[in-house]
């Protein structure tokens, strides 16, 4: 376990003025390892720094115990277990700079500052004493699960009005100087309705599951459960869950069992020692002829150089011999996953197909959309239906309409509106998806779409010029949990929209962006603000504490000289 600062009493602490209250402690451990590689100081300080920047700071300067940083303040503090650790490290770090090329300050740190991060380390402590056990997977993905329905959407309902209450008091905050004519009393918005969902059990078309080792050490498959600061935890089976349907829970229990049978030549992986095969599994659930069929991705630790080697071979045949006594798999990968995350992305990760169809397909307001490893697609099908609806009702389409689908993942808002509107542009950076996006579009005789793969901040530039004076251009923004991009907030700001939708599944992050989206105008904000002026709700997670929220922001139009322009 990490030392912590002030958990040695002679920790040697060196105060130091970074000129960059933003940067994190990862951002300055990368920066120093950069400028180390650069050879500083005299050449003292040159070490061989890897493509992937993992080198690890404390062993390029000895005696380091830690770093610690508040991303909103320029100082950092960096602790040292002796004396001439810390000199020999401050004659480097002399010689970093911040923004603005400014040297870093440095001074020796105070022992109050020592004091300060012992009392803030017992607070931490106290809280996490505090904060609540979990006895079961069960109750830790599915807290609403012994609640009745009814009071589920109450609690969720509850939630809901909470988030528009900080939206509130954001936008007020924004404009606290002069408020406009709209926030002198209070912003009009209300909750109009929480959409209760078509299923309530089984409902979920995908599972994301880690291979590894239950409480008795047995090999399984299912959930990390039990990870504390001093133990990594184990893998709890799914099988009592309520959201995962019972053909789901039945593939699980069987490939769990080939985990078992080969556990002797292929184990499952062990993220301390970074060794063993068997690293997660995906189902995805489609539908042919009215029948459940699944996608069944097997994850293994092994590096994309030794795809089509020998052992990839064998596994891909152990998974196969396996999964095709299962009538419902049609579709099976495998994925060559070796970083320590478990995170499969196309970044770091190649999957290849090694047995039946490449695809399969849901259907949404009677379109079909062909769903493969990668797609994002929303994990409650019928639920999804309903959210659609609720987007449509908002977005107040007609034949005029530029529809901006932005985070557009396999097209489905888009494609399933692309009736009601004149054109629709697709953006995602997620190139599978805008590859199926554009296929969903062809097998659905569509042809008023076109799709963009990119980040939507690197791309929407160039989006918006090809819009005409006559374009009535609206956007339905579906971002991930961590929101909106600030360059694709400030060209909502300066564009020809004057209304969007903006479909959250995190509100936190939507209290967040409603802070820039309706900003009085000023020097670095150009184009009036928006407000938000409906919102509903729709419940596609049951027995889980969250929900989707749809809020109609519309632009804001101060009468001229009513209302003061910020200068910054």
């Amino acid at each position: 376990m990490a030392t912590r600062i002030g958990e040695k009493e002679n920790s040697f602490l060196l105060k130091i003025n970074t000129y960059n209250a933003y940067a994190t402690e990862a951002a300055l451990r990368k920066e120093i390892v950069k400028k180390m590689g650069q050879g500083l100081a005299g050449g003292k300080y040159t070490i061989d720094v890897p493509d992937r920047t993992e080198a690890r700071l404390e062993s390029t300067l000895p005696g380091l115990i830690r770093i610690g940083k508040n991303p909103k303040s320029e100082w950092a503090y960096f602790a040292f277990d002796c004396k001439e650790s810390m000199e020999r490290a401050q004659l480097f770090l002399t010689e970093m700079t911040g923004k603005r090329s400014q040297k870093w300050e440095i001074t020796a740190g105070a022992q109050q500052d020592l004091d300060y991060f012992k009392k803030k380390r017992e607070r931490d402590a106290e809280k996490s004493q505090k904060r609540k056990k979990y006895d079961s997977i069960r109750e830790f993905t599915e807290p609403l699960h012994d609640q009745p329905y009814e009071a589920q959407l109450e609690k969720k309902k509850s939630n809901l009005i909470g988030t528009l209450r900080d939206m509130k008091t954001a936008i007020k905050k924004a404009w606290s100087h002069h408020p406009p004519t709209y926030l002198q009393d209070k912003p009009k918005i209300e909750l109009e309705q929480l959409i209760p969902s078509p299923t309530i059990n089984g409902y979920r078309n995908k599972v994301e599951l880690t291979c590894g080792f239950g409480k008795t050490n047995e090999p399984t498959i299912g959930f990390l459960f039990g990870k504390t600061e001093n133990e990594m935890g184990w893998i709890e089976e799914p099988y009592e869950m309520t959201i995962i349907n019972d053909s789901m829970k039945s593939i699980i229990k069987h490939f769990s069992a080939t985990l078992k049978e080969t556990a002797s030549t292929y184990p499952c992986y062990d993220k301390m020692s970074h060794t063993g095969m068997w690293r997660g599994m995906q189902i995805r659930e489609g539908e042919e002829s009215n029948n459940q069929v699944f996608m069944v991705e097997i994850q293994v630790n092994i590096p994309v150089s030794e795809i089509d080697g020998e052992k990839w071979t064998d596994l891909a045949g152990i998974v196969k011999a396996s999964l095709t006594q299962l009538p419902s798999v049609v579709s099976i990968y495998m994925t060559s996953h070796t970083v320590l995350n478990n995170m499969v992305n196309e970044e770091t990760s190649t999957t290849k197909l090694i047995h039946g169809q490449q695809f399969v397909y849901i259907t949404a307001l009677e379109k079909r959309f062909k769903i493969s490893p990668r797609s994002f697609f929303q994990v409650n099908s019928r639920g999804n239906e309903v959210l659609l609806q609720a987007i449509r009702q908002y977005a107040d389409l007609t034949e005029n309409t530029v529809l901006l689908d932005l985070c557009c993942g396999t097209g489905t808002i888009g494609i399933s509106l692309a009736k009601y509107v004149k054109r629709v542009v697709g953006v995602d950076m997620v190139a599978s998806a805008i590859d199926d996006a554009k296929e969903n579009a062809v097998r659905n005789n569509v042809t008023n779409t076109e799709y963009i793969c990119g980040k939507v901040e690197d791309v929407i530039y160039a989006i918006k010029n090809s819009f005409s004076a006559t374009d009535h251009v609206v956007a339905i923004v579906d971002p991930p949990r961590c929101g909106l991009h600030a360059k694709v907030l400030y060209f909502l700001r300066d564009s020809p929209i004057n209304k969007f939708v903006y479909v959250s599944c995190r509100q936190q992050s939507l209290v967040q962006n409603t802070t820039l989206l309706t900003k009085p105008t000023s020097n670095n904000i150009i184009g009036a603000p928006f407000v938000p002026t409906k919102s509903l709700g729709v419940d596609l997670f049951p027995h889980c504490d969250q929900q989707e929220m749809v809020v109609l922001f519309e632009r804001h139009m101060p009468t001229v000289g009513s209302e003061p322009v910020d200068e910054v």
